[in-house]
């Protein structure tokens, strides 16, 4: 039997990359985005519009899958979008945006597909990051995210491994993506103390993305996990600078940590 991924925001950077690679062996793939026409296909994808913000679509999403997928199911949840901005400078309305997209969606849609889930043994598989980890600067709701969507997988997985499901996350450092056009920025006020640090620290971000590991690295890494039967919780992808960053900061005391990310920022 056939087998099938859904990937989660495949229409461009690391969720195209990952859905072409899968395609290439012989997957069937689904791909959703939110300007997506569900039911449409181009590009040998299924499409489903999916908007991880708004209820509707995230019903209308699930019961396509459960009405059109059948056999051996593969889900990325690759969909998410990134956050620039002094901790202090993002408002309630602000942060929750960036919660909805990157964690409570996903809990939402994983909520409703909770039975089919299960019955048929679906592979999930979650992109986090980094600053999944540890705290970035001015990157809080972001690193927020991505530490809650964490303590959720690992959550769920001792909770489904008695039904032979193994949820794994794949956390890498910077994708070399076009993840900065479609960024939410928070802007520092014009009298903020920490305009002249913001900018700086911005430009080094930035600068590591365009550096960042290739899309094509990380999909090959969410591949080999999906294709293990008993993947592990977590796995590290990146840059050797980034590897070594994860292992700093699991056996360094985190004073020391904390001061070597901020020299590194303050270059």
């Amino acid at each position: 039997m056939q087998q099938t991924a859904l990937i989660t925001g495949a229409s461009s950077g690391l969720g195209a990359e990952t859905a072409r690679q899968f395609h290439s062996l012989g997957f069937q793939i689904f791909g959703t985005s939110r300007k997506a026409e569900t039911g449409a296909f181009k590009e040998s994808i299924h499409w489903i519009q999916l908007d991880l913000t708004c209820n509707e679509s995230i019903a209308t999403c699930t019961d396509y899958i459960q009405q059109n997928i059948s056999g051996p199911l593969t889900i990325v949840h690759n969909a998410g979008i990134g956050a620039l901005g002094a901790a202090l400078d993002f408002n309630r309305e602000q942060f929750q945006n960036i919660l909805e997209a990157n964690l409570l969606g996903v809990v939402h849609f994983n909520s409703l597909l909770k039975n089919y889930i299960v019955k048929n043994r679906v592979k999930l598989l979650f992109v986090s990051s980094l600053a999944g980890t540890y705290g970035l600067n001015y990157r809080a709701p972001y690193a927020a995210s991505k530490h809650a969507l964490e303590g959720y997988v690992k959550s769920m997985r001792m909770e489904l491994i008695p039904f032979h499901i193994y949820p794994s996350v794949i956390a890498p450092g910077d994708i070399l993506t076009n993840i900065a056009e479609s960024r939410t920025e928070v802007q520092p006020d014009e009298n903020a103390l920490w305009q002249s640090n913001y900018k700086s620290t911005v430009d080094i971000i930035n600068s590591e993305v365009n550096h960042g590991v290739a899309a094509e690295k990380v999909a090959k890494k969410i591949i080999s996990v999906a294709n293990l039967a008993k993947p592990k919780a977590k796995y590290i992808v990146g840059k050797p600078l980034q590897r070594i960053s994860y292992l700093l900061h699991k056996f360094l005391p985190y004073s020391v940590f904390e001061k070597l990310l901020l020299n590194h920022y303050s270059k």
